[in-house]
């Protein structure tokens, strides 16, 4: 089959060019989506590249905490009112079976020693300063907290891997979370309160669905 000049008729010549222009739409369509999914693909995995870094960055700072660790549990024991004290650096009592905490916490923070603790019948008085150096590296460990949670809340780092991976770190049990009165008393850490009600929400949700017959 041949083609001569005659042969191509304005109409002809348009019905080309539509082809030509809807291939052509076709493509750049194709473009934008591949280019949309390899920007979406690129950002999970740098979510994902940031949430692995926090784990690192918890693994490291975890170190330089241990004091903090050393009376976490008691922390966790204390009223709302203590840890209002603690919070304003004030003299406080606490019962008496916290003493082992609180020598080893004293025993490794430079400046401290346990045998300052004032002890009375079933109570231990703490001065100021120990009330200070406990709320210095109570609030250290919260503010690295704060800084994963606050990866989280903003979706810097992946959700789901922040919420397996630190889940004991904000969780001590059913419905119990890590130094939750001391929270509430120094009115601060808004990451670490979403990341907490995000996860009651989730395991509240848990709980009440229906098991599948």
């Amino acid at each position: 089959m041949s083609f001569s000049p005659e042969s191509f008729t304005p109409e002809w010549i348009s019905a080309i060019a539509n082809i030509f222009i809807a291939f052509g739409v076709v493509f750049i369509a194709w473009q934008a989506f591949s280019a949309a999914y390899q920007i979406k693909a690129d950002h999970e995995r740098s979510r994902r590249q940031k949430a692995i870094e926090l784990m690192e960055f918890w693994c490291v700072r975890s170190l330089e905490l241990l004091p903090a660790m050393l009376i976490r549990e008691m922390i966790e024991e204390l009223s709302f009112a203590q840890c209002t004290k603690i919070s304003a650096c004030e003299k406080l009592e606490v019962d008496k079976r916290f003493k082992s905490a609180l020598e080893a916490f004293f025993g490794v923070i430079p400046g401290t020693h346990s045998n300052k603790i004032q002890e009375e019948v079933g109570i231990l008085s703490l001065d100021e300063y120990q009330v200070r150096m406990i709320n210095r590296y109570v609030a250290g460990y919260l503010n690295t907290f704060e800084t994963i949670a606050t990866a989280w809340r903003h979706g810097v780092a992946d959700k789901d891997i922040i919420e397996e991976e630190f889940y004991a770190l904000f969780v001590k049990g059913r419905n119990r979370f890590r130094l939750e009165e001391y929270r509430k008393a120094s009115g601060v850490f808004p990451s670490i309160a979403l990341l907490v009600n995000a996860i009651k929400d989730k395991e509240n949700s848990s709980i009440q669905k229906s098991p599948i017959a």
